[in-house]
């Protein structure tokens, strides 16, 4: 044990009360290199004896309860590479010196709100990636330095608070390939820079007012993988600019839903839940992205027929179209389409009709819900029994009466019916 040099114990629960944990590990590991100890429920600061760890190059204690300062010591870990300590309570003032580890290439301190983060000069060369210090109390005196960070790809920061010159400051960071901003008080016209980061791939702007359609400069990102406006006040049609951005796999967005929007032909998660969305889905063209695996437009306004396409693309794994205002009849599935569908979610809608027998011929059908909508007739609980994945199945809230035609089929092999 004491040459051990990698530890990961993930999710499992720490039963040791304050600091007993980290002086533990100090005492029976000193050799260790790699430590995961993500969701284990440890609490307490970390003891000074930690420090003798001093060969770690890898140190991820996120998501737990940890308290008291960020140890000065950690500065001293000369092999290390990664330190996460995402979602703690640590409070104080965050170590300087960390920083500027000549090894560092990946910190994340965020979610800890009473954490006190002043960024230092950054020396010419240094290595670091990736950066989070959202929900941490970080000063608004950015130094310039920050541009000597020619190697960070990853950037996530609050910006409540912070002065117009410096947001648009971060566009020298040229190697940016992610970027996260939330906060407050930015106007639209202020994140124009974002367009003349040409490696961006990965967008997410979150809490800003912009009380209007998406921006326009958006349009300029061409490399965007992934894009999400999140609580932005947006309001007016998506743009048709939208279906230009054909490189992207990922879409949290506002307002009506345009058919160029399903165009993208390397499409494989279109996510879009809980937003503002309306229109139909009737125009969406026939011939959609083969790579698409989910589906979840959950929780907006759209209306209208859903159209038998959605039942056809051949890798669609979930379809989730729950809480809307969509109305109709289901069609038939032929028996050669959608098998690899194992979740579809209809429910809270206006749908009317008989249940396509169809939809009982998804063999990997895992979780079917059509409740609380209008439809009629009869289910064939004969047919339940021939889905042996079906695990939940929820058609409360209809006009519907249950039959067995075969009969003979105790009630104990019904899934979770309701």
């Amino acid at each position: 044990m004491s040459n051990l040099r990698s530890l990961s114990l993930d999710t499992v629960q720490i039963l040791s009360g304050g600091s007993t944990w980290s002086i533990a590990l100090a005492d029976s590991v000193p050799l260790l290199q790699d430590i995961s100890l993500s969701w284990c429920g440890i609490s307490g600061p970390i003891h000074y004896s930690f420090s003798q760890l001093r060969f770690l190059a890898t140190i991820n204690l996120e998501v737990n309860g940890i308290s008291g300062q960020v140890p000065s010591f950690f500065a001293q870990f000369s092999f290390l590479r990664y330190l996460r300590l995402f979602d703690n309570d640590f409070e104080g003032q965050f170590p300087t010196k960390i920083f500027q580890l000549a090894n560092l290439t990946y910190l994340d301190v965020s979610s800890n709100p009473s954490l006190s983060v002043q960024l230092p000069d950054f020396p010419p060369g240094n290595i670091l990636e990736s950066l989070d210090l959202r929900e941490t109390n970080l000063s608004v005196a950015i130094p310039k330095s920050l541009f000597h960070l020619d190697s960070l790809k990853a950037l996530r920061l609050s910006t409540t608070g912070f002065p117009k010159h410096l947001i648009t400051s971060i566009a020298n960071l040229t190697s940016l390939e992610k970027l996260w901003l939330s906060g407050s008080g930015i106007e639209k016209p202020a994140l124009s820079w974002i367009a003349g980061l040409k490696n961006l791939t990965d967008l997410m702007l979150q809490d800003y007012n912009f009380s209007g359609p998406i921006p326009w400069w958006i349009r300029n990102c061409t490399n965007l993988t992934g894009l999400q406006l999140s609580s932005c006040s947006l309001s007016g049609e998506l743009p048709t600019w939208i279906g230009n951005l054909t490189k992207l796999s990922f879409l949290d967005l506002s307002g009506k839903i345009p058919s160029v929007l399903f165009n993208h032909a390397s499409l494989e998660g279109l996510d879009l839940s809980s937003n503002e969305l309306y229109g139909t889905l009737e125009h969406i063209p026939d011939r959609l992205s083969t790579f698409l695996k989910y589906i979840d437009l959950s929780n907006n306004n759209l209306a209208g027929k859903i159209p038998k396409v959605l039942f056809t693309l051949p890798s669609l794994e979930e379809l989730i179209l729950s809480s809307n205002e969509l109305c109709g009849t289901l069609e038939d599935i032929p028996d050669h389409l959608s098998t690899f569908l194992h979740i579809i979610d209809l429910s809270n809608n206006n749908l009317t009709g008989h249940i396509p027998k169809s939809l009982f011929d998804l063999t990997r059908l895992q979780y079917l819900r059509l409740d609380s909508n209008q439809f009629e007739g009869t289910v064939d609980l004969s047919l339940l029994w021939k889905m042996k994945a079906l695990d939940k199945l929820r058609i409360s809230n209809n006009m519907l009466s249950v039959i067995d035609v075969e009969g003979g089929y105790p009630f104990t092999y019904i899934p979770r019916i309701r």
